[in-house]
């Protein structure tokens, strides 16, 4: 324990507590470091670091409590904005509906949604930067900080026509042109990791669920032959048959251009830049052909190459892509098909028998695919493991998985 003459007696768990409401000193869209009764300022806890680190150092090693959170009394994490808000999202929609000929109906929406309030986590003491740590030697660790100054946008225009059921069949056509952007290929909002301290909105761009296109039909038919026939057998063995089926077919996802891991020309730490001339998910969206990345790798070696980062690191040339090189991710193919038959023993009772098979085609719909990290001019493309997808999607009994069968039988009384 130790003392402070406002607060009286404080522990390390308080300690740490406390420190969480500095943010508005560390909040670098403004604070002027002035605190009500009650708080700590930065001055007063450097001041009491070294007391702390040592508290709590002697509770972790000489603790016999099951878990460090029993023996620190505390929860670890970043320390958030005074300004922190909850995510909320603003949505606008108009459409129109139209009735059509044969049953049918068209209908078109646009849709704009912008989140706001979205998470971004990063180190506001720039441990790492070249420049040093803001808090000097004092403190010249990272301080992780979460504020909410993120926001994701998506626009999208749908389109989707419907035939009502009659005659035994029915079917839905939808499809959707959109765009869906966000911080550091984030699609959630749960935290983007900024690759520029000096500028956060670099990493704006399409986001990790941006397909540009979408489109699913899916169909139901109740085969007519026999079901009326007079024939005892035709009627229950060649009668009530039901076919229906779910076609997908979804664009490929965007990915990012980094140069190696070593290199970090904004000197602010990450060591993790984009190829200058892209942003966050340009490969696949602004960037759509081996021949643009390759034109700006030239310009890259023709502007960095043979100098040093801020760190003094070199800066190598970097290899240009093999003109066969897949430009973003994989799109996701899939056709589902049931194929069910009913036996009706009476008005009350009946068995339905089905068979499905799910991606009939065996469509290598491959996902996980990494980002592309530059390699040094000379290194085989085909020791480069970024860029290419590590895994089929996974889906056992669904749309895009490996082709997979199913059989079932349901009884109705």
């Amino acid at each position: 324990m130790f003392e402070r003459a406002d607060l009286g007696p404080v522990g390390a768990e308080q300690f740490l507590v406390s420190t969480a409401i500095i943010s508005p000193l560390l909040d670098p869209f403004g604070g002027d470091g002035r605190f009500d009764v009650g708080q700590i300022t930065l001055g007063q806890m450097l001041q009491l670091y070294p007391s702390v680190r040592a508290d709590l150092e002697s509770r972790l090693t000489e603790c016999t409590l099951p878990t460090a959170l029993e023996c620190t009394g505390s929860v670890s994490g970043p320390i958030f904005s005074n300004n922190f808000q909850v995510p909320y999202s603003l949505q606008y929609s108009i459409g129109v509906q139209r009735e059509l000929p044969y049953n049918m109906i068209l209908q078109v929406d646009y849709n704009y949604r912008k989140g706001l309030g979205e998470v971004q986590v990063f180190d506001v003491n720039r441990a790492d930067s070249v420049q040093g740590a803001r808090l000097g030697e004092a403190f010249p660790f990272p301080v992780p900080y979460a504020d909410s100054s993120g926001f994701s946008t998506y626009s999208g225009l749908l389109a989707r026509l419907d035939r009502r059921y009659r005659n035994g069949f029915q079917f839905t056509a939808s499809y959707a042109f959109s765009s869906f952007k966000a911080f550091s290929l984030d699609s959630l909002g749960l935290g983007g990791v900024p690759t520029d301290l000096n500028n956060l909105k670099a990493d704006f761009g399409p986001a990790g669920l941006d397909r540009r296109h979408r489109f699913v039909l899916s169909a139901i038919y109740e085969l007519p032959f026999y079901k009326n026939s007079s024939s005892s057998w035709k009627r229950h063995l060649l009668g009530d048959w039901t076919v229906s089926m779910i076609s997908t077919s979804f664009s490929g996802l965007p990915e990012s251009i980094f140069l190696p891991i070593d290199v970090d020309i904004t000197g602010t730490g990450t060591f993790t830049n984009y190829l200058p001339g892209t942003t966050a998910g340009s490969l696949g969206r602004s960037i759509k052909t081996v021949g643009e990345v390759n034109s700006l790798i030239q310009q890259y070696n023709q502007d960095f190459a043979g100098g040093v980062d801020p760190y003094g690191t070199p800066l190598v040339r970097l290899a240009e892509l093999p003109a066969d090189t897949q430009i973003g991710g994989d799109s996701l193919n899939s056709q589902d098909f049931r194929l069910a038959k009913t036996f009706r023993f009476n008005e009350k009772y009946r068995v339905e028998v089905i068979g499905e098979v799910f991606n009939l085609f065996n469509t290598a719909n491959l996902v996980t695919v990494n980002d592309l990290v530059l390699p040094e001019e000379g290194t085989p493309f085909n020791q480069i493991t970024t860029l290419r997808p590590t895994q089929r999607a996974t889906s056992v009994f669904g749309t895009g998985g490996p082709r997979t069968f199913q059989f079932g039988a349901r009884f109705v009384f």
